[in-house]
């Protein structure tokens, strides 16, 4: 290293790059990722302020639209059929792929999408605009889930929103629950053939590897995070019995319910 002894640190800065392709910054012969990348710091910066921006924008817009739609008689919740063939083909496409792929062999049952249906809700898309304002992470990414739930939830939940348990505080405390892959959550569906696939805040996300029944808004909120993260395990314990990756919000206006997806269950995955 430079000439120097082997174990004398080399005086200079290190002349390689990062992964991300920006100068090391750090000294020469240590690790380049070790350390904050200043320049990748002030874009993500950048990139959060212009979002919050936007975000503030988008609930200025909706809160004007909500009010003219009402004043006009307009309607701010309704639910309508995709057609399979139709203008929005390509959206039923889509839910249709993501429902059918991600699925696990271990739960043995897979859904054939049979039915797509839009949610429209003003009221909520007001109040998702209001969540992303107040994110610790970024509030451009939106990342889309599923969600199980009973015949109860299926039929407030895309009208009223989310709300957080009264009574029962799952593996990783008070909080509302998502799964990436739908034979998850069809685990909770309660005997209905529907599930949910929602639009999704996670923010700045706080990956935990044991369950916490004790996590909620202000006990993750004040850890500087926006949700939690619990990865699926090849070895569950009896801490940490989790087969598929779930993603927990605790503040409920976090989540939007965009589609319900009506299927049928089968023996064998869908083609």
């Amino acid at each position: 290293m430079c000439g120097k002894e082997k174990d004398t640190k080399c005086p200079l800065p290190c002349n390689r790059k990062r992964k991300c392709g920006h100068p090391c910054g750090n000294w020469c012969g240590d690790d380049c990722e070790i350390g904050e990348c200043k320049p990748c710091s002030v874009m993500i910066t950048d990139k959060i302020t212009k979002a919050r921006s936007d975000a503030a924008k988008e609930l200025d817009e909706l809160t004007k639209r909500l009010k003219n739609t009402k004043r006009q008689g307009g309607d701010v919740f309704k639910i309508e059929n995709i057609d399979p063939v139709g203008p929005e083909s390509w959206i039923f496409n889509d839910i249709k792929n993501q429902t059918e792929k991600y699925v696990k062999d271990r739960h043995q049952q897979f859904p054939h999408v049979s039915k797509v249906e839009k949610i429209i809700n003003l009221e909520r898309e007001k109040k998702f605009a209001e969540a992303k304002t107040k994110l610790i992470g970024d509030p451009s990414e939106i990342t889309k889930k599923f969600h199980g739930t009973s015949e109860e939830g299926l039929k407030n939940i895309p009208k009223d929103g989310f709300r957080l348990p009264n009574h029962y505080n799952g593996m990783y405390g008070n909080g509302v629950y998502f799964a990436t892959d739908s034979t998850k959550s069809l685990l909770y569906n309660r005997g209905t053939n529907r599930l949910l696939i929602c639009d999704v805040l996670l923010g700045k996300t706080w990956r935990v590897d044991r369950s916490d029944k004790t996590l909620d808004f202000n006990k993750v909120h004040g850890k500087g995070y926006d949700s939690v993260f619990a990865p699926a395990t090849k070895k569950p314990t009896a801490r940490q019995q989790v087969y598929n990756d779930e993603f927990i919000v605790y503040n409920p206006d976090q989540a939007i319910a965009k589609y319900i997806v009506h299927f049928v269950l089968k023996g064998n995955k869908a083609q």
